[in-house]
Parts: structure tokens; C-alpha cells; sequence
């Protein structure tokens, strides 16, 4: 049986699993891929969490600022230190991609009920997968 003290910490972790899985559920990728056609549908900042190969413990805060011509800038903050990068994206087949240097991402549109999410799917150096759910940054 759990102390009364412990018996909260558990009952509070419980509570805030729910609530992570809550609020994941609410940025979960909407339904309906909407086909990139101009850098104008998807111009502006961009931010949330990428996620490596390994855990969610290897999660990064990432920014992207796409622009209407296509160019962009991009970081993220780790652990250990700031990255940093910027860039020419294209768009193919509906979707933003970008590769350079061994690295590759594709960037995919969903919108529903006037939500907005560009998935990341990448690849980095040395072959390591990288995710993120991205959504028009606040303000």
C-alpha cells in the first residue's frame, strides 16, 4: 500500500499523463492533407517539438520561418547547444522537401477545423531519423 504522500505523486502523475495525452491528441496530425501548391500556404513561422530516433527524451524545440519565395531559416535548441540553418525549400508532389549534406526533410500540410500542422519527416546525419508536428507559431 502507498503512503498517503506517495499515493499523490502517483495520482498527480496519472492526472498529468492524461492531460499530456490530452493536449497530444489535440495536435495530433489532422485529417486532411492539404497539397502545397505555392510557399505562400504555408509562409511564416512555424514551431514544436522534433523528436529523434531514439526517445522523447531526445526531443528538440524547433523553429522554422519559411518565406514566400521559398527560402527559409531554421533551428533548434538541444541540450547541447543551438542549432542553426537556413536553406531553399521545393515543393514536390504536394509536399515541401529539402536535402543537403547527407541531411533530407519533407514537409507535409494537414488542416482540419481550421487547424493547421506541417509534419516534419527527416533524416540527418549519419542516417538518423527526425519527426516533428509543427504548428503556425504564437505571436
Amino acid at each position: 500500500m502507498l503512503e498517503p504522500r506517495h499515493a499523490r505523486l502517483a495520482m498527480t502523475a496519472l492526472i498529468a499523463a492524461l492531460l499530456l495525452g490530452a493536449c497530444a491528441e489535440s495536435i495530433v496530425r489532422p485529417s486532411t492533407v492539404v497539397p502545397i501548391r505555392s510557399f505562400s500556404q504555408v509562409a511564416g513561422k512555424w514551431d514544436g517539438l522534433a523528436i529523434g530516433p531514439k526517445t522523447a527524451g531526445d526531443a528538440s524545440f524547433f523553429q522554422i520561418t519559411i518565406a514566400g519565395d521559398g527560402t527559409y531559416q531554421a533551428g533548434t535548441t538541444r541540450g547541447m547547444g543551438v542549432f542553426a540553418g537556413s536553406g531553399k525549400l521545393t515543393i514536390k508532389d504536394g509536399k515541401l522537401t529539402t536535402e543537403g549534406d547527407g541531411d533530407s526533410a519533407t514537409y507535409t500540410l494537414y488542416e482540419s477545423g481550421g487547424k493547421r500542422l506541417l509534419q516534419l519527416d527527416g533524416v540527418v546525419k549519419p542516417g538518423r531519423g527526425v519527426t516533428a508536428n509543427l504548428t503556425p507559431a504564437k505571436k
